[in-house]
């Protein structure tokens, strides 16, 4: 009572704090590569190699979401971005909870598609890959104040490396954009 009239409380509890930090078994031979999984969906390609060589209770999960509206033109590119930015800046409270925890996620573009990684504790994994897929599912519209937060962010950066990168990192840029056409 002491504590709540100065307005002093425990933070809430943290969702991302594994509780599991047990080892699975690793095999007799374990693969030096990362092995097709069986019983894959038809349109997705699932890896697993365990880790032998630190031998943490940790994971990485990459997910690739190809889309053809992505590369579809310049305007439809920029849009993804935006949008990929704007739920990054959406999920700052979740980001946070999940770094103290040793998590951490993150959303970009590549050329035809949009991927969302995913590191951290096996035990929490699912947790922060729910948090993420819902909020991108539920962001079919933008706030206006993240908007102008990830906009303002964005056109200055694209300003910068327009007028203050060297002409060979323009060159280089530009190599990358045309050879993964």
């Amino acid at each position: 009572k002491f504590a709540a009239s100065l307005g002093i409380a425990l933070p809430k509890p943290n969702p991302f704090i594994p509780e599991d930090l047990s080892l699975k078994p690793l095999p007799k031979d374990p693969p030096q590569l990362p092995q097709v999984l069986p019983g894959a969906p038809p349109l997705a390609g699932l890896f697993h190699r365990q880790d032998d060589k630190l031998l943490q209770p940790k994971a990485h999960a990459d997910f690739l979401i190809y889309t053809p509206y992505v590369c579809k033109d310049i305007e439809s590119y920029v849009k993804a971005e935006l949008w990929c930015r704007c739920v990054s800046e959406a999920l700052q409270e979740y980001a946070y909870d999940a770094q103290i925890a040793g998590m951490d996620y993150s959303i970009s573009l590549g050329p035809t598609f949009v991927r969302l990684a995913l590191d951290g504790y096996s035990d929490k994994l699912g947790v922060l890959l729910g948090a993420v897929t819902d909020k991108m599912k539920s962001f079919t519209e933008v706030p206006d104040d993240v908007y102008s937060i990830v906009a303002d962010a964005y056109s200055d950066e694209i300003q910068n490396v327009a007028f203050h990168s060297k002409p060979y990192s323009q060159c280089s840029m530009r190599f990358t954009e045309l050879s993964s056409k």
